[in-house]
């Protein structure tokens, strides 16, 4: 997912948690994965390469660290950076992989008839043999990242690739908003669960990470 739109989704599904400035800090965390060092020899920043299981325990681990910094007082502040690569990892789940195709084929779900539903977390499809992520053939494939005329190559590299799977804007192809929806619903799922679970553990250091003071049970 380009940048512009890991932002918004940012801002539209957990801003409503944030303080300005802690929100700052969690999109700054989610957006610096798409940097050179996060774009080089991680796929499981991304779901990319189908490397789904080294993807989930990366993103565990960085889960454990958000929690143990919060729990502890130590640093709010790469508590809410890890927050933020936590999220784009799971954003990037969805526009990396053909999770919503298969979605859309298993309920019959065309991008031009669709509700607007969309389950996120569909076990079966998460299991499904036939999930998969796209393969950066670098560094030919840079090409299809030219803006206008670069979607003019994507039907010259494999099924398999990543300028073939991937959904990063609306402007790839008529996936992007079920991709978004998904990567949006996840994400406001990801803050509701880690608030409660810090809210449990002690409210004020939730209100520390957060900026704000607010009852996660109460809703957002």
């Amino acid at each position: 997912m380009i940048p512009e739109y890991h932002k918004l989704l940012m801002q539209n599904a957990i801003g409503a948690y944030f303080g300005d400035q802690e929100l700052s800090e969690v999109i700054a965390g989610n957006m610096g994965q798409d940097g050179i060092a996060g774009q080089n020899g991680h796929p499981e920043y991304h779901f990319d390469d189908s490397e789904f299981e080294r993807s989930f325990v990366y993103l565990t681990k960085v889960r454990s660290n958000v929690i143990q910094y919060v729990k502890s007082g130590s640093n709010y502040c790469e508590a809410r950076a890890d927050f933020g690569r936590y999220t784009h990892g799971h954003q990037d789940y969805y526009a990396h992989s053909n999770y919503v195709r298969l979605w859309a084929q298993k309920y019959q779900v065309k991008p031009e008839t669709w509700s607007g539903e969309l389950d996120f977390k569909d076990e079966e499809i998460l299991s499904s043999p036939e999930l998969i992520s796209g393969h950066f053939y670098s560094p030919w494939e840079m090409i299809t990242l030219i803006p206008t005329i670069g979607r003019l190559f994507i039907p010259l590299f494999p099924k398999g690739s990543h300028a073939y799977l991937n959904i990063d804007s609306p402007y790839k192809n008529a996936w992007f908003p079920l991709a978004l929806k998904a990567a949006e619903l996840r994400t406001r799922y990801e803050i509701q669960q880690i608030s409660i679970e810090l809210y449990q553990e002690n409210p004020d250091h939730l209100y520390k990470f957060l900026g704000k003071i607010i009852n996660p049970f109460n809703g957002v």
